[in-house]
């Protein structure tokens, strides 16, 4: 049975307080087939110095490392795309520097994909607060062979587990031949790039066993971005993904739009609940006059999206703006007696 090499890649920002835990989660469990690419993204604390420390503990998994040093904070796109320059493993894993990887972790990895060398394998996550620990992997490891369209509508339509770039692991040619998009970014940049990619894979498996370990941390970006800013980041997002997909065939592309236009719809609705809070009447009106261009089934879309979005749905396909305003008041009443819509 073939071994496949994994690229583990970190970029490293304000973290000094997680690095020490994550490194360690990689390395007590390190194996000659990975290697580590830590990015310097010239963060303003110890987090640099910590890494350097920890690595003095792990020789062997220190020569398997490559360290790089940015010249000036650049942002995690800019760091990840830094990291990916320099790897030469067959698959790419984007691993956050202030999250855990369950012990076990790493040999589950490496013998799925040497049975099953898909192009994209989707990992499950444990979200965890600061300071507990992830769950050792024991017992049967799940894995679960999906077609590479159904992933891809996980990851565009907010559907899945595995949107997350932690929650992916791709085989590094998709990158290569379809290489990363600079978008700006801070938030949902992640988002962008494993739609681009994941349009193009040809097979797809998910790991079922929770894997990896999310550390809510409260400084961290989405955690400190207000609500606007987070939908704001998405938006644009969307908008950058709208534009690629006319550059697809016509199969893929109808594909593309149809997921893109469920989850454009539920942003609608999260934008105007915003913007009605704020009466900010500039976005509105700007929200307003972006559409999904896509050819799609309005009976087949409302089977995916939760009945409070329905008439959404509807008013959105035939342009009753209007109405849509004055529906989403009563979908804010909805709600909050619901308390959280399900999106899937």
């Amino acid at each position: 049975m073939s071994m496949y090499k994994l690229s583990v890649i970190i970029p490293v920002y304000n973290v000094e307080d997680y690095i020490a835990s994550t490194v360690k989660s990689l390395f007590e469990q390190h194996n000659a087939a990975i290697e580590y690419i830590f990015v310097n993204d010239c963060g303003i604390d110890n987090s640099w110095q910590v890494l350097e420390e920890t690595l003095k503990e792990y020789p062997e998994c220190a020569k398997s490392s490559k360290l790089i040093r940015l010249p000036h904070n650049g942002g995690v796109e800019n760091a990840r795309m830094n990291g990916l320059a320099q790897a030469t493993g067959e698959y790419i894993w984007f691993v956050d520097s202030d999250d855990l990887i369950a012990d076990g972790a790493i040999k589950a990895i490496l013998d799925t994909l040497a049975k099953n060398p898909v192009d994209y394998l989707g990992i499950n996550f444990q979200t965890l607060n600061p300071g507990e620990m992830i769950q050792a992997i024991t017992g049967n490891i799940s894995v679960k062979s999906i077609s590479a369209e159904k992933h891809f509508s996980m990851i565009i339509a907010y559907t899945g587990k595995f949107q997350a770039t932690w929650g992916n692991i791709i085989r590094r040619d998709l990158t290569l031949q379809y290489p990363m998009l600079k978008t700006g970014l801070k938030i949902a940049e992640d988002y962008v790039m494993h739609c681009r990619w994941s349009i193009f894979a040809k097979s797809a498996a998910v790991l079922e066993n929770p894997v990896y370990g999310y550390v809510l941390r409260p400084q961290s970006v989405m955690r400190k971005s207000r609500s606007h800013e987070v939908m704001v980041a998405t938006w644009h997002a969307l908008q950058l993904l709208a534009d690629f997909s006319r550059t697809l065939s016509k199969y893929k592309q109808k594909l593309f739009c149809e997921s893109l236009r469920i989850v454009t719809v539920k942003m609608r609705m999260l934008f105007f609940i915003d913007i009605l809070n704020n009466h900010n009447r500039d976005e509105f009106e700007r929200m307003m006059k972006y559409q999904i261009p896509a050819e799609y089934s309005l009976i087949g879309d409302l089977c995916k999206l939760p009945f409070e979005l329905w008439l959404i749905l509807i008013c959105d396909r035939f342009g009753w703006y209007g109405f849509m305003r004055f529906y989403t008041m009563f979908c804010r009443k909805i709600i909050s007696l619901k308390r959280k819509i399900r999106w899937s």
